[in-house]
């Protein structure tokens, strides 16, 4: 099984690869890459879903390093435990990976 810190590091990286590459848009073109509450309502209410997702994400990962039992509450867990933790621990490096990947190209670009 997975390290039960390794959700959380995972969304860190990904919280600080992000954020470095934001500053470097603002810091390269002197524009602000995000402006949450100066959009429109459709923004506003897309900006408001995407906090409460990744504080969703960090409080899951958080809870599932400091107390790994609390699935065991939930229930029928027992095929989580037989390669899904991999598999999804693969795939979220994977999507990491390419989000990487992306940027890297999209910063070779000039944007």
């Amino acid at each position: 099984m997975p390290p039960a810190w390794l959700p959380l590091a995972a969304l860190a990286f990904i919280v600080a690869a992000s954020a470095a590459r934001v500053w470097a848009v603002e810091r390269a073109y002197n524009v602000k890459a995000f402006g949450f509450g100066k959009r429109a309502a459709i923004q506003s209410l897309a900006e408001r879903h995407w906090k409460m997702a990744v504080a969703i994400a960090f409080g899951v990962a958080a809870l599932s390093w400091l107390a790994p039992e609390w699935e065991a509450h939930l229930g029928g867990v027992e095929f989580a435990e037989r390669g899904l933790k991999w598999i999804a621990t693969g795939l979220f490096a994977f999507s990491a990976l390419l989000i990487v990947v992306a940027q890297l190209k999209w910063a070779r670009r000039g944007v």
